[in-house]
């Protein structure tokens, strides 16, 4: 006796691309490399082009150095991910 499944098998997956590339929200922070998954990432992002955390440990405070292209060292990127991965975790959505 063959049982039906509770799934479905689909050949292929399409997906439509509709959304403009100046509309898009990255998934990772182009500064530290981690998931933009905060509500003010959006708004951060849309301001400095890095995520919210980013952007209130370095953008904001050099707000004119940050517009001409000034961007924290490998370093120091480095190490505020480690502080942030030893942080506890909190995914919002």
């Amino acid at each position: 006796m063959s049982r039906q499944s509770d799934y479905t098998i689909f050949d292929k997956i399409i997906v439509e691309n509709n959304a403009d590339d100046e509309n898009r929200l990255p998934l990772f922070c182009p500064i530290c490399d981690l998931v933009m998954n905060r509500p003010g990432d959006i708004t951060s992002f849309e301001n400095f082009s890095c995520c919210s955390e980013c952007s209130m440990i370095w953008a904001e405070s050099r707000r004119e150095e940050w517009s001409n292209g000034w961007r924290p060292s490998k370093e120091d990127i480095e190490k505020e991910v480690q502080i942030r991965k030893c942080a506890s975790l909190s995914i919002q959505f």
